[in-house]
């Protein structure tokens, strides 16, 4: 197989997703599903260079079949995408431990074994942490699933995470975008607005001790532990 056709291939995977993402979008199942199944055809053939990211098709799969409520053929695409994963990438790498992770946590909430959810999203969250400490979204999944099975203080305690994490965030972009007249005051606010949100909530949960405790990403993670559960 030439170079030219190669590209031509990639492109063409590509271009099969994003619009099988547009049918997916518009709850077009079918022509999505079989647009995707296009860009796996393609990335089965040995020489092409795009079958090292083949797990990104099937976790799209696990993704289109999941939003179809087909759960055993999603759990299907997602074995596979883990499988292919391995073949490149560590076992605790981002890929695996956090996106293969997700993904599983996503597919037992929509079966309602919420045990079974909770405990994949943990782990997908204590990977992410060492990977990617800003990674908002598994916070959120925990404080849903957690929400659902009635743990309303641990689901806050989440939810207070999520607005501290995306505070450091924007502190990051007022850091990038000091310069741009009106920019950093309106960041400003939003930053002020989640750390009073996130405390407010740490010290409905903390109490008493409340003041013995710094504000710090450590403290926010001491919601979560057995002590506040």
């Amino acid at each position: 197989m030439d170079a030219k056709h190669n590209a031509r291939t990639r492109g063409d995977c590509k271009q099969f997703q994003q619009l099988a993402k547009d049918y997916l979008t518009k709850q077009q199942f079918s022509e999505g599903i079989e647009l995707l199944q296009k860009a796996i055809d393609i990335d089965k053939k040995p020489i092409d260079a795009s079958r090292k990211i083949f797990y990104i098709r099937h976790l799209n799969m696990t993704t289109a079949h999941r939003l179809r409520g087909d759960t055993k053929t999603a759990l299907e695409h997602l074995k596979l995408a883990r499988e292919y994963a391995l073949h490149n990438f560590a076992a605790s790498s981002f890929y695996i431990a956090v996106r293969c992770g997700e993904k599983e946590g996503l597919l037992y909430t929509q079966d309602g074994d919420l045990p079974m959810a909770k405990s994949a999203f943990d782990r997908a969250l204590q990977a992410a942490i060492k990977i990617d400490p800003s990674n908002v979204l598994l916070h959120y999944r925990t404080a849903v699933v957690s929400l659902r099975q009635g743990e309303f203080q641990l689901a806050m305690g989440e939810v207070a995470r999520v607005a501290n994490v995306l505070a450091d965030s924007l502190e990051l972009k007022q850091r990038v975008n000091s310069n741009i007249p009106g920019e950093s005051e309106t960041i400003q606010e939003e930053i002020k607005s989640l750390r009073l949100f996130a405390n407010s909530i740490r010290r409905e949960i903390q109490g008493a001790e409340y003041d013995q405790y710094p504000d710090t990403q450590d403290t926010y993670d001491l919601l979560i532990t057995s002590h506040y559960r």
